[in-house]
C-alpha cells in the first residue's frame, strides 16, 4: 500500500513537507501523484491524532475510501483514490469535536480545505468553536457579541441544481399512481429542497429519545466560530423508509389556477442530507459532512449551504391524494417548513409552484 504508518524512519516526501522534525517519531510516506501530506494546527498548536480524511465531489458527493495516517504531532498523510483525478474539487477534511446542546456528549463538525493532489506542504488551521452566551436577537442587534449569524435559507427548487437525468426536478417528475392505495388516485412528485443561505441547517437530537421520536435543537453558527442552540422540531422514525426524519419538513398542495386549495397532502418528514449541488456551488470550508445519516435517533442531520436534499417521486409520502379531482389545469404548490419551526434568513421564499394538466385518463382509477 502506498501509505503506511512506521515509527523508525522518515520518507523523503514527508521530510519535504515538515522538515527534519518529521523524522522524530514521524510517519513513513511513499509519495505518489495522489498523496497529500501536511499538518493540522489550531490556536493552541498542533492537533494531536486529528481525525483526517480525503474526499471530493462533482455534481453529487463522490466518496471513496482514502488511506489516512496521522500522528501525535498533528501530521497527516492522505492517499486519494484514482477517482480523485476526475473530481471537480478534492479536499482534506478534519473532524472538530464540539459539545452537544445539552452538554451531555460530543458531536462532530468538520473543516474542509481544498488541496492539489501530490501536495507536500499542506497546513490546515482548524477553528476552536465555542458557545455564544447571547440570544439570537441580541446577536442580530450587536454583532460584536458573537459575530454575524450564518443562517440557513430553505427554498424548494424547480431549477438551478446540478441534477443528473435520474434526479428529475419536481416539474419533470410528477405522475399519477392508482395502485399504491386501492381506490385512490395519487399525484406523485419529486422534491428538491436547497439551502441557499450562508449557514448550515444543523439539527441535533436531545439525549432522551423515545422509541420513535426525539426532540431536536437547531444549532446556529456565526462567522466567529461561535454557536447558539435553540429547540426546534422533532426527529421521528419513518417505518417505511426505516430511519429517522425531521418531522413536518415539507407539505404539498394542489391548487386551482386562482390559488384556491383543491387537495392537501400530509406534512412530509425528511432525512436531511446533501444530495444535489447548486449550479454555482462554492466550496464549503466549515460544516457537518456525514457519509451516512438518519439511522439512529441520536444522529445529527444537516443541510449545508449550496446543497439540496432530494426525494424521488416513487418514495413513500411523495404524493397528494387527488381522488375525485376533476380533469383540468392546476398548480402544484410545495411548502418548506410549513409550521415555521426553523430559523432562517429569509422566510418569504419557502414556497414554489408549477403548473400541471390532469386529463380524464390520468384520473381514471384502476
Amino acid at each position: 500500500m502506498p501509505i503506511r504508518p512506521k515509527q523508525t524512519s522518515c520518507a523523503i516526501g514527508l521530510a519535504l513537507a515538515l522538515g527534519s522534525a518529521a523524522c522524530s517519531g514521524g510517519l513513513d510516506v511513499e509519495m505518489t501523484p495522489l498523496t497529500v501530506v501536511g499538518r493540522v494546527v489550531n490556536s493552541s498548536g498542533n492537533v494531536a491524532d486529528a481525525e483526517v480524511r480525503g474526499g471530493g465531489y462533482n455534481q453529487i458527493y463522490n466518496w471513496e475510501p482514502s488511506q489516512t495516517v496521522t500522528d501525535d504531532k498533528g501530521r497527516f498523510a492522505v492517499e486519494f483514490p484514482t477517482s480523485a483525478e476526475s473530481a471537480s474539487l478534492n479536499f482534506v477534511e478534519v473532524t472538530i469535536p464540539v459539545p452537544a446542546p445539552d452538554g451531555s456528549g460530543i458531536i462532530e463538525t468538520h473543516m474542509r480545505v481544498p488541496v492539489e493532489l501530490g501536495e507536500a506542504n499542506q497546513t490546515i488551521e482548524v477553528a476552536n468553536p465555542a458557545p455564544c452566551s447571547a440570544t439570537v436577537a441580541e446577536v442580530i442587534a450587536d454583532t460584536e457579541l458573537c459575530g454575524n449569524l450564518l443562517l440557513p435559507d430553505l427554498k424548494p427548487m424547480l431549477s438551478g441544481l446540478n441534477n443528473p437525468p435520474d434526479y428529475p426536478l419536481p416539474e419533470d417528475s410528477w405522475y399519477i399512481d392508482t395502485t399504491t392505495r386501492e381506490g385512490s388516485t395519487l399525484l406523485r412528485l419529486a422534491s428538491a429542497t436547497a439551502n441557499i443561505g450562508d449557514g448550515m441547517l444543523h439539527m441535533i437530537p436531545s439525549t432522551s429519545p423515545s422509541d420513535d421520536a426525539v426532540g431536536t435543537w437547531q444549532r446556529i453558527w456565526t462567522d466567529a466560530d461561535q454557536y447558539i442552540d435553540r429547540q426546534a422540531g422533532t426527529f421521528v422514525y419513518h417505518p417505511t423508509h426505516r430511519h429517522f426524519h425531521l418531522d413536518e419538513f415539507e407539505q404539498y398542495r394542489l391548487l386551482s389556477l386562482e390559488g384556491d386549495e383543491v387537495a392537501l397532502g400530509e406534512k412530509v418528514s425528511f432525512c436531511l442530507i446533501d444530495v444535489l449541488s447548486a449550479e454555482e456551488q462554492a466550496h464549503i470550508g466549515f460544516g457537518v459532512f456525514l457519509a451516512a445519516v438518519c439511522q439512529d435517533a441520536d444522529e445529527q442531520q444537516v443541510l449545508n449551504p449550496g446543497w439540496a436534499d432530494y426525494y424521488g417521486a416513487s418514495l413513500e409520502d411523495q404524493w397528494i391524494d387527488i381522488t375525485g379531482v376533476a380533469p383540468g389545469d392546476y398548480l402544484v404548490e410545495m411548502i418548506v417548513d410549513p409550521e415555521n419551526v426553523l430559523l432562517e434568513s429569509d422566510e418569504t421564499n419557502n414556497t414554489a409552484r408549477f403548473p400541471i394538466t390532469l386529463t380524464e385518463s390520468d384520473l381514471k382509477a384502476s
